[in-house]
């Protein structure tokens, strides 16, 4: 028989079992709902070609894209290279990259004047962990290799050429986007003797990078990475020089979901010729994040609880 002594004691020792599972479940589950999947590898970074001369430099932007449904925290970025006379490196990122999101790194490169001529790699990788507690390594995500291209600097017999007629910007004239990030090429094909630089500019525009660097002499293209909330808008391209060029737009015509309320979003990668393609995260509900165990949790813990205060009671 038990005493009313008793009774308190186990409904105390209940108690006592249950938020000791509790502890024990929510240190599992939030481990932060960690579900054992490799998420690493799509955790993805978009590098183009560098081009610069001898002895000079340049600052570049990459791309980090999070293709997961976990908000991930990017703790490093490292870029280096294997080429006696070239310096890379690494030097800002943006820390915080949810779903879908694509956000900027930043290198540096500098080709010495002992630096040899020619097409050389380098290389970019990152580190961070997700929210669900999930940790990628450099090994983990891997490194993503880039080509580095080295110019002599021209002659002056060479810079007193004038090319103005034959230089080439080649962009888009429409694209219809969709919400979130929008990607598309740009050509560029430099026949001055000196570099130049592409300006971009837009109302109602967000733009990953507003400005492209180009040696002189060089043919390339480049990615432009952009995202807005406008019905319409332009992108301008400028590119300052002697030459005097006259800018250059797209037009922008963006292309929303059907449902405006919809959870899940779109990225929308959109190439010159208008091919796309779609990447979707979808939602998930309050008992998936808790998982099986958390949910199993519950119920033990309910029905201590309940065990306690009929005991309690009686």
């Amino acid at each position: 028989m038990i005493t009313k002594f008793g009774k308190k004691s186990l409904a105390v020792i209940l108690l006592g079992v249950f938020f000791i599972l509790l502890s024990v479940f929510s240190h599992a589950e939030l481990n932060y709902g960690y579900d054992g999947k490799n998420n690493c590898n799509l955790i993805q970074v978009d590098t183009q070609k560098v081009y610069l001369e001898k002895d000079s430099s340049t600052t570049v932007t990459f791309v980090v894209h999070n293709a997961t449904g976990e908000p991930f925290y990017l703790e490093k970025a490292e870029a280096y290279d294997e080429v006696s006379g070239l310096m890379t490196y690494a030097y800002l990122w943006d820390k915080i990259i949810n779903p879908s999101e694509y956000k900027n790194i930043k290198l540096q490169v500098e080709a010495l004047n002992s630096s040899p001529s020619g097409v050389f790699d380098a290389y970019v990788k990152v580190r961070g962990h997700f929210l669900n507690g999930q940790t990628c390594a450099y090994d983990d995500i891997g490194s993503k290799k880039f080509n580095v291209e080295i110019k002599d600097v021209p002659t002056l017999e060479e810079t007193l050429t004038d090319n103005c007629d034959s230089f080439e910007l080649t962009v888009p004239n429409t694209l219809e986007l969709s919400k979130g990030t929008n990607t598309f090429k740009v050509f560029v094909n430099n026949t001055l003797d000196e570099k130049v630089t592409v300006k971009l500019s837009g109302a109602g525009l967000t733009l990953y990078s507003d400005s492209y660097s180009i040696p002189a002499k060089t043919s390339m293209d480049f990615t432009v990475y952009l995202s807005s909330d406008m019905n319409k808008t332009w992108v301008i391209y400028n590119v300052p020089s002697y030459c005097e060029f006259k800018a250059k737009k797209t037009l922008l015509l963006m292309k929303y979901p059907a449902n405006e309320n919809q959870t899940a979003q779109d990225v929308n990668i959109v190439t010159a010729s208008g091919d796309t393609g779609n990447i979707n995260t979808g939602t998930t509900t309050g008992f998936s994040l808790l998982g099986s165990n958390g949910v199993i949790a519950g119920i033990i813990a309910l029905l201590l609880i309940m065990g306690a205060f009929v005991y309690w009671e009686r």
